[in-house]
């Protein structure tokens, strides 16, 4: 009928691949056939990080009140178009690979405050000519607070009646000092 089937020891590994079929009629003819083909089963390789969230991995009451962007890269095997996930506080928020392997998403600040772990979970996915799927992932922690502030002058009790000379020496001075900063 035309249809024959071959069974192979194992699994083949990747690679290009010739097949021959050989056959001869009732009559003693000849005739051969051959395939060319390849197989390719390896995943794609992805790679992605992220950028300082809110350019100092400090997001601050302000920053919190609107959109902050995420940046990042990609590399390995990912393409221009390739789907990015972030996980914000239990939500997801997706963009797309840029030229040059950079993505920028928009998160709202609400979320990188409520966010119990302080972390953005990254990943992006990506498939090759074959099908074969490649993923990567990263993680970023940040901080939230007002960000870099000023120290704060705390009153550490230095007294001396009014028209009085005082001298201390800075040793002293700052051995007195409360303040941590």
């Amino acid at each position: 009928s035309g249809i024959f089937s071959a069974d192979v020891p194992g699994a083949l590994p990747d690679g290009n691949y010739t097949v021959v079929a050989s056959a001869a009629d009732a009559a003693g003819n000849p005739a051969s056939a051959s395939a060319a083909g390849a197989i390719d089963a390896t995943p794609p390789a992805a790679a992605i990080a992220l950028g300082a969230i809110a350019g100092d991995d400090m997001v601050s009451a302000a920053e919190g009140a609107g959109n902050v962007t995420i940046n990042g890269s990609v590399g390995g095997e990912v393409k221009v178009g390739d789907t990015v996930n972030l996980v914000v506080n239990s939500v997801n928020y997706t963009g797309s690979v840029q030229a040059g392997g950079t993505f920028a998403i928009a998160v709202a600040g609400s979320d990188l405050l409520a966010d119990a772990d302080r972390r953005i979970d990254a990943s992006v996915s990506t498939v090759d000519g074959a099908g074969n799927a490649g993923t990567a992932s990263t993680q970023r922690a940040y901080a939230v607070g007002s960000g870099n502030s000023a120290p704060v002058a705390n009153n550490d009790v230095l007294a001396a009646t009014e028209d009085t000379a005082v001298t201390y020496t800075a040793a002293q001075l700052i051995g007195n000092d409360s303040d941590v900063d």
